[in-house]
């Protein structure tokens, strides 16, 4: 039997985030309906990354596995698959991932910047830089990553379904610019949005304690 796989029917599940995972909570589905597109479990059908060869993708999933585990041990063979595959936009942010999860930052700040710099359409990339730029009170720029959309179907006209993770990370790093700049009726929005999607996960969890902080200012 063929070790030679389908290309097009594999689909691998590559995360995007180093955050704390999701349980399996119940989801209400009345505010996620009205987001105006799917949300997807099944892996997103990334081109570039199905056009490696199986061996690369195999890596590429294993590395990313590993990034949470021991980040430091994946950098350099990170590094290599960068010079390699300078396209592939998860590498760099998985790159990031490993040196933030490490503790170093200015090693991370550089990958994260970069990625932008080289995928400004890549979500993560956009999250990834315009979350940092929040945390240093730069709101104009980080609302600027975005030409001002904050709204997924915005942003990706051309799409209709989006991955949980994409919709998480979307509305847990929009939710952040939101409180930091006073709009916390539409933080709220945010928050409904991802209890709705997990009441565990990370970003979740942030963007609570951001509005418990200020819920007095909440209308």
């Amino acid at each position: 039997m063929s070790n030679k796989r389908n290309k097009g029917a594999r689909k691998k599940q590559l995360k995007f985030r180093v955050l704390p995972k999701a349980k399996n909570d119940k989801k209400p589905n009345s505010i996620l309906a009205s987001l105006g597109y799917k949300i997807s479990k099944a892996p997103v059908d990334d081109g570039d990354l199905r056009d490696l060869p199986d061996e690369v993708q195999d890596q590429i999933e294993s590395l990313y596995r590993r990034v949470q585990i021991k980040p430091i041990g994946t950098t350099t063979e990170l590094e290599l698959l960068i010079d390699i595959y300078p396209h592939i936009p998860q590498l760099y942010n998985y790159l990031y991932a490993a040196y933030a999860s490490a503790g170093k930052k200015t090693k991370a700040l550089k990958i994260m910047k970069d990625n932008y710099e080289r995928n400004p359409s890549y979500l993560f990339a956009k999250l990834n830089y315009s979350d940092y730029l929040v945390g240093q009170g730069m709101y104009e720029a980080a609302a600027e990553i975005y030409d001002y959309k904050f709204d997924l179907a915005q942003l990706y006209p051309d799409r209709n379904t989006f991955h949980e993770s994409e919709v998480l990370s979307f509305y847990g790093v929009i939710g952040h610019y939101y409180v930091m700049t006073n709009n916390y009726n539409k933080a709220m929005h945010c928050l409904k949005v991802l209890k709705a999607l997990s009441t565990s996960h990370g970003y979740t969890l942030r963007l609570k304690e951001k509005l418990d902080k200020y819920s007095k200012f909440i209308a």
